[in-house]
């Protein structure tokens, strides 16, 4: 009798959950069949044939699925919609602007949008947020554009997708913006830099940025994150921070970049650690410029770092005050350190560096220039001369940095 019991009970749990199941297939083969979905391409009756059709007929709320093919069209997303790719037997939908090179192939203009799992093609643009907000752009692959992303959006979240082949920049946000997530996203072979941010509270982490201009550029950007990414062989410099203040630079990975790893131009309140810097032209490299808008690299902390096998390790030029090198590995690189400036570098403090090319526990000099400024009647004079600093408690042992 128990067992009786036992085998109707589960015929009876099972059935609710093979019709649930049963449903969830009805729903994908009978397209068009819920209120608030629409459906581009497949086999449908009521499925649309064009993107822009579909985005057209839905309202706030609606998600529109799109299956694998060729969309030869640029869209408008003008209201706040899920636009999402399905992936069928390892293909996806691919919306080509390519012949709209004047225009954009993806432009968002209406807040709580998502983009999902499409290939989007072609364009001056790949994707383009106007200025709203709560913007979702995840599993897509855009190639072949002008520019990749230019995102005018704020509190948007950018994640795994590859960015490739763009003639200009990867991604370009603008001034405005702020709470831009960029991660766990691939860009690589841009014509321009992968990454290019201005704004404020942004956070990049966890992205492949390799084979563009620079890698991370960083524009008059504030309040910003820069964390585990992977920052390798592109043309010029890894990460660049010009203009920008209270950046957080940590656990990256850069090296393989002809000019340098990590530039810091008339940058001030940022902090350098646990990163990892190899084979560059110069591993940490700071310069500041006096002038009506810009004040110099002044007040930066770079420390617990490993860099090592560059040309130059770190590297100062002309007004950098008040900085602070502590703590770092610096290690076999043609030249540990140097610099050049022409005002107070015995502002800059340099600390208890675990250095290849000193094994004394009396302080370690740091050789470098020093321009004299003379004035004569009208006429300046500059005289380079050698000068040095100190880095005043040599570590003994290197650190162990993770």
């Amino acid at each position: 009798m128990k067992k009786i019991i036992a085998a109707m009970v589960a015929i009876l749990l099972f059935i609710p959950f093979s019709s649930i199941n049963g449903n969830k297939i009805s729903l994908m083969e009978n397209e068009g069949s819920g209120e608030d979905i629409l459906y581009v391409g497949g086999n449908g009756e009521d499925n649309y044939t064009t993107i822009q059709e579909a985005i057209d007929a839905a309202t706030n709320g609606y998600t529109i699925y799109v299956y694998p093919g060729n969309y030869n069209e640029s869209i408008v997303i003008n209201k706040s919609i899920s636009l999402v790719g399905i992936k069928k037997e390892g293909e996806r939908p691919i919306i080509d602007g390519g012949g709209n090179e004047e225009g954009t192939t993806v432009l968002i203009e209406a807040n709580n949008c998502t983009l999902l799992n499409l290939i989007i093609r072609g364009g001056l643009y790949g994707i383009e947020t106007k200025e709203v907000n709560f913007i979702t752009i995840e599993n897509n692959v855009v190639e072949y554009a002008g520019l990749g992303m230019e995102i005018h959006s704020s509190n948007t979240m950018i994640r795994n997708n590859t960015i490739t082949k763009s003639g200009g920049i990867g991604v370009y946000t603008h001034d405005n913006t702020f709470n831009i997530t960029l991660t766990r996203n691939l860009m690589v072979e841009n014509g321009g830099n992968g990454v290019q941010m201005r704004g404020n509270n942004h956070i990049i982490s966890h992205n492949n940025i390799t084979k563009n201009c620079d890698g991370i550029d960083m524009d008059n950007a504030h309040n910003c994150i820069i964390s585990f990414n992977h920052v390798h062989y592109n043309w010029q410099y890894g990460i660049t921070l010009f203009a920008s203040s209270n950046i957080s630079i940590f656990n990256n990975t850069i090296h393989h970049h002809a000019y340098g790893g990590l530039f810091l131009a008339d940058s001030s309140y940022c902090s350098v650690y646990r990163n990892e810097m190899y084979e560059n032209q110069a591993g940490v490299m700071m310069r500041g410029t006096l002038g009506i808008n810009f004040k110099g690299s002044i007040n930066n902390i770079v420390t617990n770092n490993s860099i090592y096998s560059n040309s130059i390790g770190v590297y100062m030029e002309f007004h950098c005050e008040d900085n602070r090198i502590a703590y770092n590995n610096i290690v076999n690189n043609d030249r540990n350190a140097y610099f050049w400036f022409y005002k107070k570098p015995f502002l800059n403090m340099w600390d208890r560096n675990y250095w290849s090319d000193w094994t004394l526990e009396s302080p370690k000099p740091i050789i470098g220039i020093l321009d004299v400024i003379m004035d004569v009647f009208i006429f300046y004079f500059i005289f380079p001369i050698p000068w040095l600093m100190f880095d005043k408690h040599p570590a003994m042992e290197p650190y162990e940095i993770s």
